[in-house]
């Protein structure tokens, strides 16, 4: 009778420890089946030229490195991703500042913040070579009407250089010529005068490749 208790004593642990184990067991299938998938972003600052059109979305932003395309799938429908992105009055892109992107998921908000910068120069079209006349005022030259100045941004009054020239004598000179815009980015550049004896000012034209649109991101 003493083996039989013992024996039926055995069976009991053995099958509470069976019947815990399997308990446990599907709770960890339970949980890892309804936990849904981490939300994780692949920047938190982006920064964006003057210039550029910036649309938010949940490829550029959220990183499923690693994740099943069952997961992917519920990020998607329960991602909610809106900005405070504004353009500038009658253009297709953002004005100059700073901006924000709103990320909710599963009742939690996160942010990611734009920065919109003008980090170009202005584009400068001028005159390969100008001619003036042996010893001639320099400052009865308008060489400022010669040289074409575009930029996103607004511009700086443009400057004139012309103090390498010596009018008395012959030769070829660099006039050097400073542009920037409100941002301080600034194009200098060196046109050639050159003074000829008993000639008037005449221009030769050199057109440089136009300016080109900012790249997208």
């Amino acid at each position: 009778k003493i083996m039989i208790y013992k024996y039926f004593k055995e069976c009991k642990k053995l099958i509470v420890l069976i019947t815990l184990l399997g308990m446990l067991i599907g709770m960890l299938f339970f949980i890892t089946k309804d936990t849904p998938p981490t939300l994780v972003l692949k920047k938190k600052k982006i920064n964006i030229e003057y210039g550029q059109t910036y649309y938010a979305n949940f490829k550029g932003l959220v990183d499923t490195t690693g994740m099943s395309k069952k997961e992917i799938c519920y990020l998607k429908k329960n991602v909610s991703i809106t900005d405070n992105l504004q353009n500038e009055d009658q253009k297709s892109y953002p004005a100059v500042g700073k901006y924000k992107i709103f990320i909710k998921y599963n009742n939690k908000l996160s942010t990611i913040q734009i920065i919109c910068k003008d980090t170009l120069a202005p584009v400068l079209a001028f005159p390969k070579n100008v001619d003036v006349i042996k010893e001639s005022d320099l400052e009865s030259i308008d060489f400022k009407s010669l040289i074409i100045a575009t930029d996103l941004s607004p511009l700086k009054e443009i400057q004139i250089d012309t103090s390498q020239i010596d009018i008395h004598r012959i030769g070829e000179y660099q006039v050097k010529v400073f542009v920037e815009d409100i941002y301080k980015n600034r194009r200098p550049t060196h046109p050639n005068a050159n003074p000829p004896a008993n000639q008037p000012p005449t221009p030769t034209p050199h057109h440089p490749h136009p300016p080109t649109p900012h790249p997208p991101p």
